[in-house]
């Protein structure tokens, strides 16, 4: 069991990481944004982002979901069973005992959920809602970390690591996205990694804020 836990912590939060650093520095000016909202917040001056202050920074937190939402950790289905008096949905029954199951990647680039640009990396997304987005919340249609009964009990302090991690290092680095897979390379299993993804860190050169203002 604590094999099974490491494991599953380990994985997933570098699955994680690895497809928020793959979207935040393949998409041009995303990683400044991030760093002008961090550096606008005046209390900041340690050398890390407190939780406190990362629940401060809706864009970047967007970038972040954004990010989970095109590259979920998981990539199948996650088994569950039918009620005993089976089930009916949207004018499908469902015959009792029935394996079922709800694929987080296909249910979040659904374009009656969220909208027809649902294969674009777009955090404003989960700030704003457009015109061809349903009106309910977007959260209620993640699979981020599954769902019902069964969430990950390990989410939160998930959650708290990939907002305090990511802007302290987008404050701090300058990002190059050096290889990035082609999505039909990509190989969905259980987990759905990002392999391949190569990204160069450069340090922000003191006083400056943004990569074009530190002459690079």
């Amino acid at each position: 069991m604590a094999a099974t836990n490491f494991g599953a912590g380990h994985e997933t939060m570098c699955s994680a990481l690895t497809s928020i650093m793959a979207m935040v520095g393949s998409h041009a000016g995303v990683a400044s944004r991030i760093r002008e909202e961090v550096l606008s917040i005046p209390s900041l001056d340690a050398a890390y982002v407190s939780y406190d202050e990362a629940l401060r920074l809706p864009y970047t937190i967007s970038c972040i979901k954004e990010a989970q939402r095109l590259h979920p950790v998981i990539g199948m289905s996650l088994a569950r069973k039918t009620p005993a008096e089976g089930l009916e949905v949207h004018g499908y029954r469902i015959p009792p005992d029935t394996t079922v199951g709800c694929n987080p990647i296909a249910l979040h680039r659904n374009q009656e959920i969220f909208g027809s640009n649902a294969d674009d990396y777009m955090p404003e997304r989960w700030a704003t809602e457009g015109e061809d987005v349903s009106p309910r919340p977007l959260e209620r249609y993640s699979l981020t970390w599954g769902g019902g009964a069964r969430v990950c009990p390990g989410r939160h302090l998930a959650e708290m690591v990939l907002y305090k991690v990511v802007p302290s290092l987008i404050r701090r680095f300058d990002m190059e996205l050096v290889t990035m897979p082609k999505e039909q390379e990509i190989r969905y299993y259980f987990m759905a990694m990002l392999t391949g993804v190569r990204v160069k860190f450069t340090p922000v050169r003191a006083g400056a804020s943004h990569p074009e203002e530190d002459g690079r």
